[in-house]
């Protein structure tokens, strides 16, 4: 990888495949310019799709084989994503799952917006909102964004 990264995201997936482009055109569009993504025991795909992804640039993918220490998969990912050059380079850095959507409440909805907001901030808290299915009992191929928008009132933003 070439250059400073300026955002980036760290995800965690196994068998997200259907899922994996939605997010990171969600995530690349608000203005994360580079994700570190751990595959672990994929079978539908997703580690494939992501040594692509890898290849056309703005994505590093590491399978996460194992063994794993007592923390589990995820905690095992991000003591090793902490030892990493891209990591230690990037200016602001966010640990998410594929079911997490960033959504800014600011200006032009960007993280840029956000850094403006809050000009002197050298760490920012996002806060969760609970979704839940939505009535949906079975896969659908829809955006995430789409079909699930049932959720927990909103408390702050």
């Amino acid at each position: 990888m070439n250059g400073k990264v300026s955002h980036l995201a760290i995800l965690c997936v196994r068998n997200e495949g259907a899922f994996l482009l939605e997010w990171l055109a969600h995530h690349r569009a608000i203005g994360f310019d580079h994700v570190l993504v751990f595959s672990n025991d994929c079978d539908d795909g997703t580690d494939v799709m992501l040594d692509r992804l890898q290849a056309l640039g703005g994505v590093t993918h590491i399978r996460n084989e194992g063994p794993y220490e007592k923390g589990g998969i995820q905690f095992t990912a991000l003591k090793a994503a902490a030892k990493l050059e891209v990591v230690q380079q990037a200016e602001w850095i966010l640990p998410l799952d594929v079911d997490e959507f960033v959504n800014i409440h600011c200006g032009d909805h960007s993280l840029a917006a956000l850094h403006a907001a809050l000009p002197n901030a050298t760490a920012i808290t996002l806060t969760w909102r609970l979704f839940g299915n939505n009535d949906q009992v079975r896969y659908a191929d829809h955006p995430v964004t789409e079909s699930f928008t049932r959720c927990a009132p909103a408390v702050m933003h």
